[in-house]
């Protein structure tokens, strides 16, 4: 489950969808988005509740609702960041002056960090960090206030300073 902005929620609603729930007045939205099953299933809103990452297989799928939570159903997937091996997490960084940042690990060991930014009405990534760590990748989250991606291997849990 993965807050966004305006009281909005994404959340796995069953092996293989995403449903996006508005709590103020609580209503389904009606729309779904393919995701992965199982452990491999992750999902992160933006701090702005613009963007919404989701892993499926071996990509991260970034949606594009524009903050128009009043036409919702019209969320459209804007880009795909393909890796080689299945992913496991995907987070947004809530720091301020950091909030365009994305990280995503997986299986095969990376932890990647990519900045997503608007310009000229267009969505661009720009790799910022790919740094293998170990093989089996569970989990990737941000640091409060600070510049740190934290990340959690089969059984060891790190801390890593990335810019």
């Amino acid at each position: 489950m993965s807050w966004g902005g305006h009281s909005t929620i994404a959340m796995r609603s069953d092996d293989r969808e995403i449903s996006l729930i508005r709590f103020e007045p609580i209503q389904a939205l009606g729309l779904t988005l393919d995701s992965s099953r199982g452990e491999d299933c992750s999902i992160s809103w933006s701090a702005e509740g613009r963007f919404l990452a989701r892993t499926q297989g071996n990509d991260v799928i970034i949606s594009d609702s524009k903050n128009d939570f009043a036409t919702i159903a019209k969320v459209s997937d804007i880009m795909t960041l393909r890796k080689l091996d299945a992913i496991r997490c995907v987070r947004f960084c809530h720091t301020d002056g950091k909030q365009d940042r994305l990280a995503f690990v997986g299986r095969d060991g990376y932890l990647e960090i990519v900045s997503l930014r608007i310009s000229v009405g267009k969505v661009h990534q720009q790799l910022i960090a790919s740094i293998f760590l170990e093989k089996n990748l569970k989990s990737v989250a941000w640091s409060p206030g600070t510049v740190y991606a934290l990340f959690d291997a089969f059984l060891y849990s790190f801390a890593l300073i990335v810019l």
